[in-house]
């Protein structure tokens, strides 16, 4: 779970602090949602957050574990049309990695689902697991 709260708000921008696990005893981070840009930043990463790097190769792993799993239960209509899905995938170039901050991931999703609902929240709790 992380903790968020609005600091600061002009007409130009909203700032949150967020804290991991809700834990205000450790650095807060900073997350700035630009108001005239409609652009939402990690500003600065709070202490306890953590990087997730996810891999071009396990994107391409895991597809293939599809094709694996529809073979082997027989279904040879559906891993063709993923192995199909796959190899234009490969050729478009979309298998390319990413990464993101943990923590900050599940605020910036929750403050963009609501902001774009025309919500401000002033603080919020939000859980995932």
């Amino acid at each position: 779970m992380v903790i968020y709260e609005l600091i600061k708000e002009t007409k130009e921008k909203l700032d949150y602090s967020y804290y991991p696990e809700g834990n205000k005893d450790k650095k807060a981070g900073l997350i700035t949602i630009d108001r005239i840009n409609e652009e939402i930043d990690l500003t600065e990463v709070a202490e306890g957050d953590y990087e997730i790097v996810v891999l071009a190769e396990d994107l391409l792993r895991m597809d293939q574990s599809f094709i694996d799993l529809a073979e082997e239960e027989g279904d040879l209509e559906r891993a063709r049309l993923l192995r199909e899905e796959l190899e234009e995938n490969k050729k478009k170039g979309k298998y390319k990695g990413f990464q993101y901050y943990c923590y900050a991931c599940h605020v910036i999703h929750n403050l963009v689902k609501k902001y774009n609902s025309g919500i401000i929240p002033q603080s919020d709790t939000v859980y995932w697991y």
